[in-house]
Formats: C-alpha cells, structure tokens, sequence
C-alpha cells in the first residue's frame, strides 16, 4: 500500500501543475512567434537578440519608466510640493528635512544628496554658499539669491551633505516649473495597471502580426531586387 502511494505521489510530482499548464498555454498562444521562410530576410527566433527578446526587453523598459514616474512624482513630489507649501523659496526661507516633515523619509534622503534626482530642483543653502566661498560657480540666477559671498583661500567647497543639518529651498522664480515637474496628477497604480494591460495587449498583437509583415517585406523585396539577401 504504501509503495502504491509512493508511486502515485510520483506521477502527481512528474505532472506540471494547473498554473505552469495556464502560463504555457498563454505563452504558446499569444506569446509565440511563429517565422516563415524569408528569402531575403534572415530572422532568429531564438538567440540574445531575437526579436522576441528585443520585444520582451521593450516591454519590461515600458513598465520600469511606468514604475520610476510614479515613485518620482508622487513620493520624490511629496517633498517638492512640502517646499512649494511652506514658501521656502529663498536662502532665508530655506527649512530642514524635519520642519518639512521628512526626516525619516529615506527616498527623499538619499534623492537630496550632493547628485541625487531632487538636486535638479533644489537647492540647498548651506552647500551653495560653500561653493560660493571656494569660488565655485553656480547657475545663472542662483548666486545672486545669497548677496556678496567673499571667496575664502583654501575653501574646499561644499562636500558631503549633512542632510540632518541642511536648509533646503526651491528658487521662487523656478517653483511654478518644479511644481508642474513633479504633478502627480495621473501616475498612481491605476494607470501604472492600464499601461501593462496595454503593453500585454500590443506585444501579443506584435507577435501575431509581425510574421506577416515580414512576409510582405520579404515578396517586396524579391519583386524589387530579385536574388537580393538583406538584414543577414
């Protein structure tokens, strides 16, 4: 009896499951590319480079671009839109991660150091003046936000940001812009979800669709270079 049982469990091991049956049957059905035979055009199916990897590689940049415009716009904007609310617009106006709420924000964090991704649009005081006093230049419009800034010999300029210490503030005449950058209005998960469904939708059409126009391409080709071999 037990040997029985043994045997049986065996055989249900050995059958793939309901799900890996499902993925397959989708794969196989929407997912697959079936080529036919070029005369002038030389397609791998299988390979690095075959055009399905190139499509599938497409599809997942979509959704990591998706992916990276909801986090900036809507945790990255959170900050952005603290500072428009609170009018830190100037050197003197400039406020600390924890006035603003966000000093525990790790995301926000690590985007406010010397070269993160809210550095574009930020600015942070204590690290202007530092450069100012290295003589270091800074963009058109940000030095004269601080006055007269004498050089000091042997200053090194603005180095690791003490992020706990800095004043941080969007320049007045560069908010409307930061605000209109960082709009959260349309990326949440709702349409991060209408994007793969459309993705899904317009790669299987791809795959479905593609041998054809291959095939168009290649009768056109012999039509008009008859003998010709091209995209080897």
């Amino acid at each position: 009896m037990k040997t029985l049982l043994l045997s049986y469990a065996a055989e249900a091991a050995d059958e793939p499951s309901l799900f890996a049956e499902l993925r397959d049957y989708f794969v196989d059905k929407y997912f697959s590319i079936e080529f036919g035979n070029y005369e002038n055009i030389n397609v791998s199916a299988n390979g690095l480079f075959s055009v399905r990897s190139i499509l599938i590689c497409l599809f997942i940049g979509i959704l990591a671009a998706s992916v990276m415009a909801i986090f900036n716009k809507r945790v990255l904007g959170d900050f952005v839109r603290a500072v428009a609310r609170e009018d830190a617009d100037s050197p003197e106006r400039a406020m600390t991660l924890e006035q603003l709420g966000f000093r525990k924000n790790s995301a926000v964090r690590s985007a406010l150091k010397r070269h993160g991704a809210l550095r574009r649009v930020v600015r942070c005081a204590e690290d202007d003046r530092a450069d100012l006093e290295a003589g270091f230049p800074l963009r058109p419009g940000i030095a004269e936000l601080y006055g007269e800034v004498e050089p000091v010999p042997g200053a090194p300029g603005a180095g690791r940001t003490n992020l706990d210490g800095a004043h941080f503030f969007i320049p007045r005449a560069e908010m409307t812009s930061a605000e209109i950058r960082y709009e959260k209005k349309g990326t949440n998960w709702l349409s991060f979800f209408g994007i793969l469904l459309v993705c899904i939708v317009c790669v299987s059409l791809l795959f479905q669709l593609l041998p054809d126009v291959l095939q168009l391409l290649d009768n056109f080709l012999t039509m008009v270079k008859p003998g010709g071999n091209i995209l080897r």
